[in-house]
């Protein structure tokens, strides 16, 4: 079971932190047209993100000792897909605003809990391993979307398409990890 919950921490890496952090960088410039935006507004949406997640990172923590990692992992999933799920259907700055701040929130969820989920399920003397494949699911996850989500694009599927598919697998991810 243990190799199971480090599998759905894995992919909490690669989805989470990696995809839906990233993707919106390789569709910019169609998402700024679709939007009627700027590159300031660009600036102020990615750093909303990090705004988010800065402001809830010790309160995340906190309630992953107070609810347990596994809802709170839960719940930084559902944040995550609700955020790129609103993504998919914003049509101004001001929703845009709000859904990256939500993945900043659904983030720092995840990234607060994902080392205390798998302290409850690994040894001590395995726990760096753990840690280690865990967070290795990042880099998987920003270098998968660097590669697919030109591709995808190049398909015919639009940024507000990729968010809705995105918000799904986090969706998803959350109720077989919960």
């Amino acid at each position: 079971a243990r190799w199971w919950v480090l599998a759905l921490v894995a992919g909490m890496s690669v989805l989470a932190i990696g995809a839906a952090w990233n993707y919106p960088v390789m569709v910019v410039d169609a998402l700024l047209a679709d939007l009627g935006l700027g590159p300031a507004d660009w600036g102020t949406l990615c750093g909303a993100i990090s705004l988010g997640l800065a402001l809830v990172s010790v309160p995340a923590g906190a309630l992953g000792d107070r609810l347990g990692a596994r809802n709170a992992l839960a719940l930084g999933l559902l944040a995550l897909a609700a955020s790129l799920g609103g993504r998919a259907y914003t049509a101004s700055f001001w929703g845009m605003l709000a859904t990256m701040i939500g993945a900043g929130v659904g983030r720092a969820l995840v990234l607060a809990n994902q080392a205390k989920a798998l302290a409850q399920w690994f040894p001590a003397d395995q726990l760096g391993l753990a840690n280690g494949i865990g967070q290795a699911g990042v880099g998987l996850g920003i270098g998968c979307t660097f590669w697919a989500v030109p591709r995808i694009v190049a398909s015919g599927t639009d940024w507000r398409t990729l968010s809705a598919g995105l918000a799904a697998a986090l969706a998803v991810l959350a109720v077989v990890w919960w």
